[in-house]
């Protein structure tokens, strides 16, 4: 990809003209709704034409383009989301051949995305190390470890007494 000859170089007082504040806006609203649908910068450099390394110019001098990619990569992000969600609880076609013929089609879940949807949406409560709560829902009932501290400790007294290792 050529860089466009200096759209957005200034003339003599630091200024841009108005054609050249015109076209970048023009270029910054291409390369943002590039950046909306492929949620990658170079992708939506290729895609608007906008060399990628101006698109990281306009983040560091222009708040206004902050403030607009962070909107554009919120679409690209909420777009992988929604794509996760489909995935995870409508399934993807797989078709079964035999022989060489079309027998039927199934539809294939993803539990980890799933999995990965409901961390996300509540870390709380599914993260890794979540802490189980006491009866009134405020805090962990013994005395602050986690559901895999407690398992293991399980297993630590059970292998001391030299009693079956617990489920």
């Amino acid at each position: 990809m050529t860089e466009p000859q200096d759209q957005d170089s200034a003339d003599s007082g630091g200024h841009l003209t108005r054609a050249q504040a015109t076209q970048r806006r023009v270029d910054q609203g291409l390369f943002l709704e590039a950046y909306a649908v492929t949620g990658n910068v170079s992708a939506a450099a290729k895609r608007s034409n906008v060399h990628r390394q101006r698109h990281y110019e306009w983040l560091a001098q222009d708040a206004k383009y902050q403030a607009d990619f962070k909107d554009a990569d919120d679409q690209a992000q909420d777009a992988l989301e929604t794509e996760a969600r489909r995935r995870a609880t409508e399934g993807v076609p797989k078709p079964i051949y035999q022989g060489g013929r079309l027998m039927e089609v199934v539809y294939e879940y993803s539990d980890t995305l799933l999995m990965f949807l409901m961390k996300g949406g509540n870390p709380t409560k599914y993260r890794e190390n979540a802490k189980p709560l006491d009866a009134e829902g405020s805090g962990p009932p013994d005395g602050g470890m986690t559901w895999d501290e407690q398992r293991d400790l399980r297993h630590a007294i059970a292998r001391a007494k030299g009693d079956a290792e617990p489920s």
